[in-house]
């Protein structure tokens, strides 16, 4: 399965699943979608299909580190990309233009470690 394609979500009971997006609160972890997990709805998040610079994939809500500028939350931009939002919602820049040069880390997500955006 690409990367592009894959999705993560929260389980009810904790811990995260990547996998295929079955419905609005499943996520499957195999193609022939047989295991399948019950997931928050509002913790679902697409994979963006690009890796930080530790080769961990970077999915939508994830917070990244951006050395010399600070910690982002990853967005669907209103131009249609990947982008990086502060907190406060003012500055955004997009994904590919840190994540072609492994410049990012993903240091968490909005759900477990909402604290780690800076304003």
């Amino acid at each position: 399965m690409e990367s592009r394609y894959l999705f993560r979500g929260k389980r009810f009971g904790g811990g995260w699943i990547v996998g295929s997006l079955v419905d609005s609160e499943t996520i499957s972890k195999n193609s022939d979608r047989t295991d399948l997990y019950a997931v928050n709805p509002d913790t679902i998040g697409q994979c963006t299909g690009f890796k930080d610079k530790n080769g961990s994939l970077i999915f939508e809500d994830d917070i990244v580190l951006i050395p010399k500028l600070g910690a982002f939350k990853i967005i669907w931009g209103i131009f249609s990309y990947w982008a990086l939002q502060s907190n406060a919602g003012k500055e955004c820049f997009s994904l590919y233009t840190y994540a072609s040069k492994s410049d990012c880390e993903v240091i968490g997500n909005i759900y477990d470690s909402p604290d780690l955006i800076t304003e």
